[in-house]
């Protein structure tokens, strides 16, 4: 996806975030939104015990597979900050 710069796979998963945000998450309430962190926090705890290699590296190709890996590593974290910037 990034071939020069490695790390900026990450980035393009944040401007996900971030648009997701601003068009939706923004208007929830602390219950609604705490209730999506718990979801991406089972999201990242499924992908941690079913992945193939028993791990979560991934994120940085345009398959399905990276795809999915790389929006669980960006939902709990990112709204988890969020939902502590609410608190």
């Amino acid at each position: 996806m990034h071939p020069l710069n490695g790390p900026a796979w990450s980035f393009y998963y944040e401007y996900i975030g971030n648009i997701l945000y601003a068009l939706f998450v923004r208007k929830f309430n602390k219950v609604a939104l705490s209730i999506l962190v718990f979801l991406a926090a089972c999201a990242t705890l499924h992908l941690c015990l079913t992945a193939p290699n028993g791990d979560i590296v991934g994120g940085w190709a345009l398959n399905w597979e990276q795809q999915y890996v790389g929006f669980v590593r960006l939902l709990y974290p990112f709204f988890l900050q969020v939902c502590c910037f609410h608190a």
